[in-house]
């Protein structure tokens, strides 16, 4: 037997039997329901038995159903929500159900800072996907329950108030804690458990805490939820697994974990000009360049407040000892410096969102290229860097066309491709974005230069396509449903 699928958009609760699910008629004839035959109806981790009947109230060519208000006020799905019907024999199940984890902030007016925004794009994009969206935070997690409080936007957003964004261009491009957003208005309601939980807690900081940690665990280990995008990936790890990759080894620069003085030497004097790198970084922070010429190192920086300094040291052991407040005690890794690619006399790379589509197949959403201002050091947009259209870019540097079946650009979607299965192959998990970082060299090589695990997706563009910027947002949904098992495809 073969589940039925419907979109379905869920009405006011009606009067009637304590619990019981009410059809237009034709909506009830098409899927074959018996009246006042017991049922089970699921939703997230709630199931009950139910009845189901005809509405004489709604019209019946209408795919509007409704529950009775005893049904209602345990499950909570708000009116109007447009949801996935799947019935398989006595089973309804109706979904999909996606928590967005996140952390709150103590301020009532806007509990989830900066990326409050993002998380009501995602909220507001909900029907399109036929799922309901909510947020939620590990405080909101009820213990042995089978229902968590969770948040849904209270009013639609205007597109007043999307062009407001900030554009962003890496994992935890904002600094989450900075509530500097206007007030935005969020509704409370106890709902059941997602289906599946997309993971947007907000940097490496927040992750790490031990609320957050438990909250995953208990998601996972014991309501057996499955969480995507399972967290951030380390600098350091990601090269030691991807160059082994029968692959993805043939994009890397050459790297390996800084550990004193000496093995930054004897680096340097390899390659001339390398990165160290923090391992947990992000955004370009506390990215050093150097430089070897003779018994010279040349380095450079850029503070947290953007200022690029420079400066030249004698022997890797004075050097380091300068460096020291930059790097404190983290973890770093020692990155070759690939001579790149200029474009007008300055360097670039290239930025790639890949994303999973409602096939769970590994699909390029977005590609744009960023170059490095002049005197600048990295190409993150937040320290500087200017975001250009990548086949005007690649039309100018390469004399060729980005969309043509071969060449650079086919190069550039095959890495991308590679790239991505081969850090679902090396990290455990249920992976379904990714940001890459390419460089191009002179010679036309390509080079992974990063991989962003949380990459985040600005609400309005300068490069590109407004509807890129809507599949960027539509497809974690559609392979959240996937995944979830509302697609006829996707059991």
């Amino acid at each position: 037997m073969n589940p039925i699928f419907t979109q379905i958009e869920w009405s006011e609760p009606a009067a009637g039997c304590d619990y019981a699910l009410y059809f237009p008629a034709r909506l009830f004839k098409k899927l074959g329901l018996e009246t006042n035959a017991a049922y089970i109806l699921q939703t997230g981790s709630f199931h009950t038995q139910i009845l189901v009947k005809i509405n004489e109230h709604t019209h019946p060519l209408h795919n509007k159903i409704s529950c009775s208000e005893t049904l209602a006020s345990r499950i909570n799905i708000p009116a109007g929500s447009v949801l996935t019907l799947r019935l398989l024999g006595r089973i309804i199940k109706i979904g999909p159900l996606i928590g967005l984890l996140t952390v709150k902030f103590d301020n009532p007016e806007n509990p989830f800072g900066r990326q409050a925004k993002f998380l009501r794009a995602l909220c507001d994009r909900a029907s399109r996907a036929g799922a309901l969206v909510y947020v939620f935070t590990p405080e909101d997690i009820l213990p042995d329950n089978i229902f968590v409080s969770g948040y849904i936007p209270e009013l639609p957003q205007t597109d007043a108030d999307e062009k407001c964004i900030v554009q962003g261009d890496s994992e935890n491009s904002y600094d989450a804690s900075e509530n500097r957003e206007p007030p935005m208005r969020w509704m409370q309601l106890t709902l059941p458990w997602p289906d599946i939980v997309y993971n947007r807690i907000p940097s490496r900081y927040w992750e790490k805490q031990d609320a957050c940690q438990n909250a995953l665990a208990y998601i996972q280990n014991i309501m057996q939820i499955p969480v995507f995008n399972p967290g951030f990936l380390d600098k350091c790890e990601v090269q030691e697994k991807l160059v082994v990759h029968a692959i993805a080894h043939r994009y890397l620069p050459e790297g390996t974990v800084f550990a004193g003085p000496e093995t930054l030497a004897l680096f340097a004097d390899r390659h001339r000009q390398i990165y160290l790198k923090p391992s947990s970084g992000s955004l370009g922070r506390r990215i050093i360049k150097i430089s070897k010429e003779g018994e010279q190192f040349k380095y450079k920086y850029r503070t947290k407040d953007g200022v690029i300094i420079e400066g030249e040291q004698r022997g890797a052991a004075e050097l380091v000892k300068i460096l020291r407040p930059v790097m404190e005690n983290r973890v770093y890794l020692m990155q070759q410096a690939v001579p790149l690619a200029l474009y007008e006399g300055r360097e670039f790379d290239i930025r790639l969102l890949m994303q999973k589509d409602r096939f769970g197949r590994w699909r390029r959403t977005k590609a744009y290229v960023r170059i490095v201002q002049p005197g600048g050091l990295t190409a993150n947009l937040n320290g500087g860097a200017v975001a250009k259209s990548i086949v005007e870019v690649i039309r100018q540097v390469f004399n060729e066309d980005f969309l043509q079946p071969a060449g650079i650009g086919e190069n550039i979607r095959r890495a991308a491709q590679e790239v991505a299965l081969a850090v679902e192959e090396c990290f455990p998990g249920i992976w379904a974005e990714l940001g890459l970082d390419f460089g191009i060299d002179v010679h036309g090589k390509l080079w992974l230069i990063e991989v962003n695990s949380k990459p985040f997706r600005a609400l309005t563009t300068s490069v590109g396509l407004t509807q890129r910027i809507e599949r960027s947002f539509l497809r974690p949904l559609e392979f959240a449903r996937f995944f979830t098992g509302f697609y006829p495809h996707s059991i």
